[in-house]
């Protein structure tokens, strides 16, 4: 019988904590910020004008928001009462702003007597707080930092511009990274991840007798990761541009899955997975 758990927990915000409540570390990052909010925010289709003006409205909610949010010290003593089942109608009657929005907006019944199904919360202190807060604040201002949100969590995925804005407040200004990493790079660094999983599978799982396991890793050891390798196409067709029709299966097929050719001998990922959403 397969058992699934809900679980629902605190936010994190998109800075550090202490960035907010900090006054010397903000003043560290607040140009920076305010760019970027105003950054994402125009690159959405906002004028600039009315990207700058709910520069405020955001950066007010957030430092409100982070002294709701539990502290290091808070969350450990959290750990003896983190088990608080509640069914869907009772969590959406007690935090209707929080855990009621999620459970409706996941397709989740919350109509009284309608599930017997619950839902798990960490900490009740933290949605106790949380649902003041909410409460406190009109519907515009709700309004525009989800869409702020939704933005921030999403620009690592979307178009260059949101990738690079991303980039430029949390790995140039926060984590010092001059330059980007290249694909090329990236690309190697995932093939390396993947085989390190692979061996550490096979180092470790108990059910392999040793012969299984040595040939396991013999084999691992014999793979070679051929990755981006389109010379081999452009050198067939003597450096003209390729005719993609002739791929059995293109670079951005969605759906994209892992496939094993047999008689080729090779595993093949499609390139889609690596690439941000248009």
């Amino acid at each position: 019988v397969t058992t699934n758990a809900l679980y629902a927990f605190q936010a994190d915000l998109p800075l550090d904590q202490s960035f907010f409540e900090d006054a010397a570390k903000w003043a560290t990052i607040e140009a920076s910020y305010r760019e970027y909010i105003s950054s994402l925010l125009t690159l959405a289709g906002q004028s600039a004008t009315d990207a700058k003006a709910v520069e405020d409205v955001i950066i007010t909610f957030q430092k409100k928001f982070a002294n709701v949010l539990l502290t290091k010290v808070e969350l450990m003593e959290a750990e003896v009462t983190k088990y608080n089942p509640l069914t869907y109608a009772d969590a959406a009657k007690k935090y209707p702003l929080t855990v009621g929005l999620q459970l409706q907006a996941h397709g989740f019944n919350v109509c009284k007597g309608c599930s017997a199904d619950k839902v798990v919360l960490y900490d009740l202190e933290f949605f106790d707080r949380a649902q003041v807060l909410l409460k406190a604040n009109p519907m515009a201002t709700l309004k525009t930092l989800v869409e702020f949100i939704l933005l921030h969590v999403n620009s690592p995925q979307l178009s260059a511009d949101f990738v690079m804005a991303n980039r430029k407040l949390f790995e140039k200004k926060i984590k010092g990274v001059i330059t980007q990493p290249s694909r090329e790079r990236q690309a190697d660094w995932f093939v390396t991840v993947v085989e390190e999983s692979f061996k550490t599978v096979l180092s470790t799982a108990n059910w392999l007798d040793n012969w299984t396991r040595a040939n396991g890793l013999m084999k691992l050891s014999q793979l070679e990761a051929m990755t981006t390798f389109y010379d081999y196409f452009l050198a067939k067709a003597n450096y003209q541009p390729v005719d993609k029709t002739l791929w059995g299966m293109l670079p951005q097929t969605v759906n994209a899955y892992e496939r094993y050719t047999p008689r080729e001998n090779k595993m093949r990922r499609r390139t889609l997975e690596l690439s941000p959403q248009l």
